[in-house]
C-alpha cells in the first residue's frame, strides 16, 4: 500500500495508525489531549471498514476497547495510555445528554459526540454501500432470443396495421356501395311519381316553375310529400352515419 499510494499521489504515505499511537505514548498529557487524538483514530477506522465487528477489531488493534451500558446500550470507549507518571486508564462516553423530564431541556451534554455513537456509525456504512450501488454500473444482457422476439413483434405490427387498412377500405366500398343503391332507389321513386302526376291529366309544370308549382289534387301532394319524405329521412341518415348534423328536421 506504501509503493502504490506514493506512486499515485507522489507523497509518502503515513501509517495513521502508527502515527498515533506514537502520539499517544509521547505526547498525550490532558483528557482533552487524548479525546481528540481518539477521535482521529476512530475516523479513520470507520472510512477502512464497514460494519461494527470489524470496527472493534481494528479498535482492539489500537489498545481501544468499548463496552456498552444501560438499557439502550450507549458505548463507552476505553484505552490505557502511557503518561509521564505512568500508565493510566481512560474512558469516555459515546454521546450523552442529561434531558429536564418536565421541561425537556437539555440540561448537559457529554461524551465524543453523536457521530461516534453506534447508531450513528452503522448509519454511515450503510450510506456508504447505498453510494457504491449507485457507481455500480448495471449490466443490460442482449440475447439472441430477444433479438429474435424483437423481430416477430415488427412483424405482427406490420401485419396488424396492414389488415386494419383492409378493412377501412372494405367498409368505404360497402358504403359507396350503399349510397350508390340508395340514389337509384331515390330516382326510381322520383319518376314513379312524375308518371303517376303525367297520367293524372294534371299539367305539368314547366323547367323554370318545377320549384314553384303545387299539385291541386290532394292525393298527388301527399305522394309528393311521401317522396320528399323519403328523401330527407335518407339525407338524414346518410349524415348521422358520417357523423355529421341532420339535414333537416324530421316529418
Amino acid at each position: 500500500m506504501d509503493q502504490n499510494f506514493e506512486r499515485v499521489t507522489g507523497r509518502k504515505w503515513i501509517n495513521p495508525f502508527t502515527l498515533s499511537k506514537q502520539h499517544t505514548n509521547n505526547n498525550l498529557t490532558t483528557r482533552s489531549d487524548w479525546q481528540n487524538q481518539l477521535k482521529k483514530v476512530i475516523n479513520s477506522i470507520k472510512s477502512e471498514v464497514d460494519n461494527v465487528t470489524e470496527f472493534l477489531h481494528q479498535l482492539s488493534k489500537q489498545g481501544i476497547t468499548i463496552t456498552e451500558r444501560g438499557k439502550k446500550k450507549n458505548w463507552t470507549y476505553h484505552q490505557t495510555i502511557k503518561t509521564k507518571t505512568g500508565s493510566k486508564e481512560m474512558k469516555v462516553r459515546a454521546f450523552y445528554q442529561r434531558i429536564d423530564k418536565k421541561t425537556g431541556e437539555v440540561l448537559s451534554t457529554r461524551g465524543l459526540g453523536r457521530n461516534y455513537t453506534k447508531q450513528e456509525l452503522e448509519n454511515y456504512w450503510n450510506k456508504q454501500k447505498e453510494d457504491q450501488q449507485l457507481l455500480i454500473p448495471v449490466k443490460h444482457s442482449y440475447r439472441k432470443d430477444d433479438k429474435n422476439n424483437d423481430g416477430r413483434d415488427e412483424l405482427t405490427k406490420v401485419k396488424t396495421l396492414a389488415a386494419e387498412a383492409r378493412a377501412r377500405t372494405e367498409q368505404r366500398q360497402r358504403e359507396n356501395i350503399r349510397q350508390l343503391y340508395i340514389t337509384q332507389r331515390l330516382a326510381e321513386d322520383e319518376k314513379d311519381c312524375q308518371q303517376r302526376h303525367s297520367s293524372g291529366k294534371v299539367r305539368p309544370a314547366s323547367r323554370g316553375q318545377s320549384n314553384q308549382g303545387r299539385p291541386t289534387n290532394s292525393s298527388q301532394q301527399e305522394r309528393f310529400k311521401e317522396v320528399a319524405r323519403r328523401k330527407l329521412q335518407e339525407k338524414q341518415r346518410i349524415a348521422r352515419n358520417n357523423h355529421t348534423k341532420d339535414a333537416g328536421p324530421d316529418f
